[in-house]
């Protein structure tokens, strides 16, 4: 309808204005994608092509040297992959996921972007755990599943992790081994949690 006209228009605008060299237009540009995406979420014929030309795009911005931008940018992947599982689902672990990584890997920052990029990546693994294993298709989403678990580990077993951020990745693998139906997953897993608790 005219509306989807209007959300599919704007979303053309904010691909272009991803690349801007202004931080505010880049941040609200963000901002709309994500609105746009969930606006968008029961009508794939719409949203899937969309997506598809704004992910090269959104994927360099996980990278952009303002650490905000990285944030929102986790926040927009975290959308369209609630919202477009299994279309993008089959692309994420090649391009989205090596950026999103290294604030689980690199060692703990203690500036408040810093800590805030590492909870927009654990809310991501968080709703990856909750949607990519029921609604993408299984070849694309065990090895979702595989790296997003062995991220959260290896945050566990990091010291300097703060409190918080152990808990949220029990709560990623806690919701993994619910869902995940091969038993040598399930049994990495669980393994790894018990040595957590």
């Amino acid at each position: 309808g005219r509306a989807r006209g209007i959300v599919r228009g704007v979303w053309v605008l904010c691909e272009h204005l991803l690349s801007d060299r202004r931080f505010e237009v880049r941040s609200a540009a963000l901002q709309a994608l994500s609105a746009a995406s969930h606006s968008l979420r029961q009508h794939p014929t719409d949203l899937n092509p969309l997506a598809h030309t704004v992910w090269a795009s959104l994927v360099r911005r996980l990278g952009d040297d303002d650490v905000r931008v990285r944030v929102q940018a986790v926040v927009v992947v975290t959308a369209l992959m609630e919202d477009a599982t299994d279309f993008l689902s089959s692309r994420f672990l090649s391009t989205a996921w090596p950026p999103i990584l290294l604030p689980l890997s690199a060692p703990s920052a203690p500036s408040t972007l810093s800590r805030a990029h590492r909870a927009a990546a654990l809310s991501l693994c968080l709703s990856l755990a909750t949607s990519v294993p029921p609604k993408a298709h299984v070849r694309d989403a065990l090895p979702i599943c595989r790296a997003v678990g062995e991220a959260c580990c290896t945050l566990l077993a990091r010291p300097q992790a703060s409190p918080g951020e152990h808990d949220a990745a029990k709560d990623v693998l806690r919701r993994l081994a619910g869902h995940v139906a091969v038993p040598c997953v399930q049994d990495a897993l669980w393994l790894c949690l018990a040595r957590t608790v």
